[in-house]
């Protein structure tokens, strides 16, 4: 009797033993796999959700830029700042001519002019004025005033400013100063094409 009891008892803590470990093989293969795979997915929507909300921000600032780039493109067209000519070589003559007037009006001459071209992005096209000139102080000041102030905008880049050369006094044979400057210059304006 005392032998079945303890064998009974073992037999009971056997088939514990042995259901705990079939739950725990079934928990092991079959439900730890699927909390798994549901923290996945939940890891995974949440990266979605966060994608989706940049997404929106995203298109709701597309909306206000594309806004604002037609308020800007009005006044660009309003402010003529950039040149609209149909071709680069039009829009290179105008500035040249402006040039040569501005300088030629103030009383400057020119020693010579060159122009070139260089395309941008976003449509517009940089033209150069190389301009080498002898003007006097006033008529420099009246010359880069009128370049300044004008529209279509003309950038004034590399500038050197320099004493024209002392002449000989063929009387007294000394070199005598004048008020004359040589003035290298580069002028630069943008083409918009449309």
């Amino acid at each position: 009797m005392i032998l079945n009891k303890s064998i009974e008892k073992n037999q009971k803590w056997f088939a514990i033993g042995l259901l705990l470990l079939i739950i725990s093989f079934v928990i092991g293969l079959f439900i730890y796999p699927l909390i798994s795979l549901g923290l996945d997915y939940r890891e995974i929507r949440r990266d979605h959700i966060f994608n989706f909300r940049r997404y929106k921000k995203t298109l709701l600032k597309k909306e206000a830029l594309t806004k604002n780039f037609e308020v800007i493109s009005k006044k660009y067209t309003e402010q003529n700042y950039f040149y609209t000519n149909e071709t680069i070589a039009l829009a290179s003559a105008d500035l040249q001519s402006f040039i040569t007037t501005a300088i030629t009006d103030a009383g400057g001459q020119i020693i010579r002019k060159s122009s070139s071209s260089k395309k941008l992005e976003d449509n517009f096209t940089r033209i150069i004025i190389d301009v080498n000139m002898t003007v006097t102080m006033a008529a420099l000041r009246t010359i880069l005033y009128e370049i300044e102030t004008v529209t279509p905008l003309i950038i004034i880049n590399h500038i050197r400013i320099k004493a024209a050369p002392k002449k000989r006094n063929i009387k007294t044979r000394k070199l005598e100063s004048s008020n004359q400057l040589t003035v290298n210059f580069k002028a630069s304006s943008f083409v918009g094409m449309q």
